[in-house]
């Protein structure tokens, strides 16, 4: 069955069965580090909990500490019966919250751009080219003399095309 698990700003913990259409209130404390609005679902093959505000819960109700990947995304290290493996946050939190991807659809685009902004409000699925798109309007995709690999500015550009046409 889909079951999430909401937990209140006033610390009630909800079990909500959407197959079932049904909510049971499990408990009521305290809950010093909920965020507002936070709602915590199951990720159903390993067995720990995730955040929509990009937090994940251990098996012993422990959060895990994300870690930077070397592209400056944030990744956690879930373990399934001795057998660690590392999940990108972002595509963690989106697969969890928005189901798997589609065909067509299955790039993981954070809106404000910021890798280690993973709440599920900053994440949706976008195609290749839609994720392209996203990059070149917000300045993410590098071109020109800017680009990693330019061997020309932008100056010695217009020079070559000035000397170009003044040859034709």
């Amino acid at each position: 069955s889909t079951r999430s698990i909401l937990i209140t700003t006033t610390g009630t913990i909800m079990l909500q069965d959407k197959e079932q259409n049904a909510v049971e209130t499990v408990a009521a404390q305290e809950q010093p580090d909920l965020l507002e609005g936070e709602i915590w679902k199951l990720h159903e093959e390993s067995g720990y909990l995730v955040s929509n505000m990009g937090r994940v819960k251990g098996k012993h109700k422990k959060y895990l500490s994300p870690n930077f990947y070397k592209s400056g995304y944030l990744t956690v290290q879930l373990s399934f019966a001795k057998d660690p493996r590392t999940y990108l946050l972002h595509r963690l939190v989106a697969e969890v919250f928005l189901g798997e991807p589609s065909e067509e659809r299955y790039f993981v685009n954070h809106k404000n751009c910021n890798k280690t902004d993973c709440r599920l409000s900053n994440l949706e699925y976008v195609s290749p080219k839609e994720n392209s798109i996203h990059a070149a309007e917000f300045g993410l995709i590098k071109s020109g003399e800017k680009h990693l690999s330019a061997k020309l500015t932008e100056n010695q550009v217009r020079e070559i095309r000035k000397l170009w046409s003044a040859e034709m």
